[in-house]
């Protein structure tokens, strides 16, 4: 992947994450239209195996890092203006999430991991289909790249709901650890709201509750509003 950029904002962050996924998805599409079709079978073997020896860790670990690492200060300097704004007091927000930042390089190491079997396996299917069936070499190469393209839609739903739901458990951790015990509901107030957050708009709820929260269900954008008594 190269040095990773420094990042500025929060859509750089997203863009980043989902660069990580796409170079992979690029890389084996590129590695199998560049080689003879009579050895797509062994080069599709190939990238099997080293998806599955991680060959990319320690790079994809890096770039996960500086993601999460900047929605972290970005979400705990949001939370620090909110509560200034409420009480026009600092609070300390609490001790630093090492273990939830962890979790989730883990959890997306593993879901990049995820995209590039099934990516894979997609492209096995369609090569062995088109061939039982006789296809030409450029439907062939159209069925690779409309498989490329179906998970590349999924890389970017992964890069967008990782950013919000991580910046949510972060909001639930440092509220919490900062001894606040309820949030105000507040949604995005437009039409991409869901039916069943719009109706929780501007209500009260405990952190200690069943759930949801915001930004815990997959591409919520809604924010958790500290209730502080003043």
């Amino acid at each position: 992947m190269g040095e990773v950029p420094t990042i500025r904002s929060s859509a750089q962050a997203r863009l980043l994450l989902y660069k990580l996924i796409k170079g992979k998805l690029d890389q084996v599409e590129r590695r199998l239209l560049e080689t003879d079709p009579a050895l797509w079978a062994r080069v599709l073997e190939m990238l099997e195996h080293e998806v599955e020896a991680n060959a990319d860790l320690r790079t994809d670990q890096i770039a996960l890092g500086q993601v999460f690492n900047y929605i972290e200060r970005v979400t705990k300097d949001g939370l620090q203006k909110q509560i200034l704004k409420l009480t026009g007091q600092s609070l300390w927000i609490g001790q630093h999430s090492t273990a939830l930042l962890d979790a989730f390089i883990a959890e997306h190491g593993q879901l990049i991991k995820s995209v590039q079997r099934e990516h894979l396996a997609k492209i096995n299917l369609a090569l062995k289909r088109g061939i039982r069936e006789g296809r030409l070499l450029k439907d062939l190469t159209k069925d690779i790249q409309a498989s490329t393209s179906l998970s590349k839609r999924r890389a970017q739903l992964i890069a967008r709901d990782g950013a919000l739901s991580f910046s949510g458990d972060l909001t639930r951790h440092h509220q919490k650890s900062a001894g606040i015990k309820q949030y105000r509901w507040q949604t995005s107030q437009d039409e991409r709201v869901r039916k069943s957050h719009r109706v929780r708009n501007n209500k009260v709820y405990d952190w200690d509750g069943p759930g949801p929260y915001p930004r815990s269900e997959v591409n919520c954008r809604c924010d958790a509003v500290p209730v502080i008594d003043v």
